[in-house]
């Protein structure tokens, strides 16, 4: 007698493979009228449960992995661990593999190689993810909250919608990442690089990027509040429209930047580099302009009520 295995959810079903399975003519009708929407959910799932009963489906657990495990002679012992969901993957290559929807919380990355790899909608929550390799890779969706990120290789990703919460991304290496719509809060970018990273309608709150060094980063549109930017380097980067709203840029490098639109009321801006900055309808409300750069800084039609003036390189400078 063969079977016919279904897979679904945490279980397969298998029916028995026989000509005749005897099925009652209530449950045909139940399930035709179910697909009809003439009977509940209820309804119909006694029919399935009948069908179990009487042994015609069998249910049997299936093993949930998120992929499977190349054996190549290469991979070390570990890395072939199949401890779901902490598995101890550190150094190991797994460049270009599928771990899409993968579960792998508390896991230890350490060094993996996961170049190329996709990561669609994994989590990855408190993971060890130090030195890792996530160049190129597809991590769009995933939940990366408080995951340890430090001097990580995330060049190239795209990581739209992800979600940083709490992740510590110190050192890593972020250059022409796609984080547009990220969730930040309370996340560490501390000596990151994140040259033309798109940050495009990211919500960052509480936020560390205390000597990152952001040139040409792209943050349009998104919400930066009270975040700490102390010494940052965003030189050339596009802020239009974005909210820093209690944010502090101590002696950041706004050069050159694009401000147009943006928010920076009760921003503190002291010894900010913000020569030849697009500050047009910028709201500076009660921001503290405190010995500020502002050289051939364009503030046409900028809200400056409540604002310590005393900054340098621009008539509206209060000598």
């Amino acid at each position: 007698m063969g079977v016919l295995t279904i897979l679904t959810g945490a279980f397969s079903l298998t029916v028995l493979g026989q000509e005749s399975y005897n099925i009652p003519i209530w449950v045909k009708t139940v399930a035709k009228w179910w697909g009809e929407g003439k009977v509940s959910d209820s309804e119909y799932v006694k029919g399935i449960q009948y069908l179990i009963q009487n042994g015609i489906i069998q249910l049997q657990p299936k093993n949930i992995t998120p992929f499977v495990i190349p054996t190549t002679a290469s991979l070390t012992a570990n890395c072939l661990d199949k401890t779901f969901p902490k598995v101890n993957w550190s150094f190991c290559d797994f460049s270009g593999t599928d771990l899409h929807h993968a579960y792998l919380h508390d896991a230890n990355l350490t060094g993996t190689n996961l170049a190329g790899a996709n990561l669609e909608d994994s989590y990855f929550l408190s993971t060890i993810m130090i030195h890792t390799n996530l160049s190129h890779a597809n991590i769009s969706s995933a939940d990366l909250a408080s995951a340890n990120l430090q001097n990580s290789d995330l060049t190239g990703v795209n990581g739209a919608y992800i979600n940083l919460n709490m992740a510590d991304l110190t050192g890593a290496n972020l250059t022409g990442a796609n984080l547009m719509g990220c969730d930040c809060y309370q996340t560490v970018f501390t000596n990151t690089i994140l040259l033309n990273t798109d940050l495009n309608h990211a919500v960052i709150t509480e936020s560390d990027f205390t000597t990152a060094n952001a040139v040409g980063v792209i943050l349009r549109d998104a919400k930066v509040t009270n975040s700490n930017f102390t010494r940052a380097n965003m030189h050339n980067a596009n802020l239009q429209s974005a909210d820093f709203s209690g944010s502090d840029l101590t002696s950041a490098n706004l050069s050159n930047v694009t401000l147009q639109n943006s928010g920076l009321g009760f921003t503190i801006l002291r010894n900010t580099n913000l020569s030849f900055a697009n500050l047009n309808h910028a709201d500076l409300g009660n921001a503290d302009l405190t010995g500020a750069n502002l050289t051939n800084a364009d503030l046409t039609g900028a809200v400056l009520a409540g604002a310590n003036l005393h900054c340098i390189g621009n008539p509206i400078c209060i000598r």
